[in-house]
């Protein structure tokens, strides 16, 4: 292992870019050929990228005319059995596994673009709703 100590205020230059790193006490320890790192307190940061891989990585497919858009009330009956969203952890499985941040940007970004079409929806039915009412 490869011990680094970083103090409070360290300036970390990485492609090019200056990160500057706010650190109460870092104690990071890079394990030989395997690219991690293990850090072991808090870190904050101007930028942070994260490349995500496989297909599909981003949640696009959302948008294309072939995706069933869970109803809904499936949608509330999901949630008031489980507690959670589809697709998203339980508070205890975030609690003892963490997150992998690409991940779970990706599943946020998913639940964006599903409320999207559920509010472009009610949109739908809201005008038609105002039709109706002036016919009357």
């Amino acid at each position: 292992y490869l011990l680094r100590h970083l103090n409070h205020y360290n300036t970390m230059v990485y492609n090019s870019k200056i990160l500057l790193i706010s650190i109460t006490l870092l104690l990071s320890m890079t394990c030989k050929g395997s690219g991690q790192t293990a850090i072991y307190s808090t870190i904050c940061a101007e930028e942070v990228r994260v490349s995500l891989s496989g297909a599909p990585c981003w949640p696009d497919f959302v948008f294309a005319d072939n995706y069933k858009l869970t109803s809904i009330n499936e949608l509330a009956t999901f949630i008031k059995s489980n507690k959670h969203l589809p697709g998203i952890p339980t508070a205890e499985e975030v609690a003892n596994s963490g997150i992998e941040l690409g991940d779970m940007q990706a599943r946020m970004m998913q639940k964006i673009e599903e409320l999207t079409l559920y509010i472009i929806q009610l949109k739908k039915e809201n005008e038609e709703i105002k039709k109706m009412i002036k016919k009357e």
